[in-house]
């Protein structure tokens, strides 16, 4: 490190870190194009399957309540 300046090694790590980062942010990106490909196949899945059909099942009621239960309460804001 004799020939490195103080500027020279923080610049140097300053380039490292950003290099990091953008092979985290690729490895990211590559990881959600592949999760997406695979979305519809896990869908089928849950399909095929006893407890798929209650997860899709519990899945629906649950939005069903969300959304009631929003309706309830903006007919309560209008009164």
């Amino acid at each position: 490190m004799g020939t490195c300046s103080k500027d020279t090694s923080r610049l140097v790590a300053k380039r490292s870190c950003y290099t990091e980062l953008s092979e985290s942010a690729e490895q990211a990106k590559r990881r959600t194009e592949i999760a997406r490909q695979y979305k519809p196949l896990s869908q089928l899945r849950k399909l095929h399957t006893h407890w798929g059909h209650v997860e899709s099942v519990v899945g629906l009621v649950t939005k069903s309540w969300t959304i009631a239960s929003e309706a309830r309460n903006s007919s309560r804001q209008i009164l």
